[in-house]
């Protein structure tokens, strides 16, 4: 399909409808709401022509093909259309992203728009996932996601996991999210809460710079809608949280205690989580701050080395509280220039 034939596709007459919420509610972070067609069409479908089958042929194209001319093929025309309309967003797992600053919105069946460009920590910026068209949006009220830009690369912030109902947004209609940044407390030590929701969301712990906030639907495939904006607030300092309860050295490390788990438990084995700064890894994982204070025990031992200038620090817990599951065993990762190695195991 060509760019031509392609954007009078898009450009579709709205309607008049309602927003209708359907499906069922789960814990699974499966990327595809219940209700989502698995057979639509795309450049990895059965159902997608074969760039490779000199039959095939573009029957949205306007124009007559000279047999004498390179053809190009339909999973090039994809990579195309999908780089002229990503923008300046992050790079999302579907095949399509249709950013706010990438397009013109009479040229997209959908797009979402922001209430503002820049926001205030303790304000709140709104997102509008809009249907231009003809035709149902389906989404996943609860599949938006948050990713904030450092140096040039994109770090996912929020959320986790999520629900999967299908939220079915009619012609001329829309679903709003309304974010609110709240900072407060952080910096004193208290945890941050993980957030989600479908439409009034309470982030925490999200200091200054560029974030882009995407939600995802489809109208014959899988499309990420995503839009860009500021957070006008300092960065966000890396403290310990509240929980540490006493600190002690053993030789050259730092043994922190953490009020975590049951200590009146019948079971009074010690859960221990170390951090130990290393040199040249051959492989880490990158993190920023936003999302290191969302691990409590990787936000506490890191936090502990720069406080107490230490290349080792052993937390120590009960048993009963168990380690956030995105921290594994043995990974290494690079944080503001220097690396960390974490091991945990439990004691006698």
């Amino acid at each position: 399909m060509n760019s031509l034939s392609r954007r009078k596709l898009l450009a579709a007459a709205t309607g008049s409808g309602a927003v209708v919420l359907t499906g069922c509610l789960s814990d699974s972070d499966d990327k595809r709401p219940s209700g989502a067609d698995e057979n639509a069409s795309g450049p990895n479908s059965e159902n997608a022509a074969d760039p490779d089958d000199e039959n095939a042929s573009d029957l949205d194209s306007e124009d007559t093909a000279d047999p004498d001319d390179e053809t190009v093929s339909e999973t090039d025309d994809e990579n195309q259309y999908r780089d002229e309309w990503s923008g300046d967003c992050p790079e999302y797992d579907t095949e399509r992203t249709i950013c706010y600053d990438a397009v013109a919105p009479e040229e997209v069946r959908g797009i979402l728009e922001p209430s503002a460009r820049t926001v205030d920590a303790g304000e709140s910026i709104s997102f509008a996932l809009q249907n231009k068209s003809d035709s149902t949006l389906s989404t996943n009220p609860y599949d938006w996601r948050l990713d904030k830009y450092v140096e040039g690369e994109w770090y996912r912030i929020e959320p986790v996991g999520k629900r999967n109902p299908v939220l079915l947004v009619q012609p001329a209609e829309e679903h709003e999210w309304t974010v609110r940044i709240d900072n407060d407390g952080i910096e004193d030590g208290t945890p941050v809460d993980r957030s989600s929701g479908h439409s009034d969301l309470t982030v925490h712990g999200l200091g200054g710079g560029r974030y882009a906030f995407r939600g995802r639907g489809w109208f014959d495939e899988d499309t990420d809608f995503a839009a860009t904006f500021e957070v006008d607030d300092d960065p966000i300092k890396l403290t310990p949280t509240d929980e540490i309860e006493d600190t002690q050295w053993d030789d050259d490390t730092l043994v922190a205690t953490t009020s975590r788990g049951d200590s009146d438990g019948d079971v009074h084995r010690s859960r221990m989580f170390e951090l130990e700064q290393v040199s040249d890894p051959s492989e880490s994982a990158t993190l920023i701050v936003e999302q290191v204070i969302r691990r409590d025990r990787l936000r506490d031992a890191l936090a502990l080395v720069r406080e107490y200038d230490t290349k080792r620090v052993r937390l120590e817990a009960y048993p009963e509280q168990s380690l956030t599951p995105s921290v594994h065993t043995d990974q290494i990762y690079e944080f503001q220039g220097s690396y960390y190695e974490i091991s945990t195991w439990e004691l006698e």
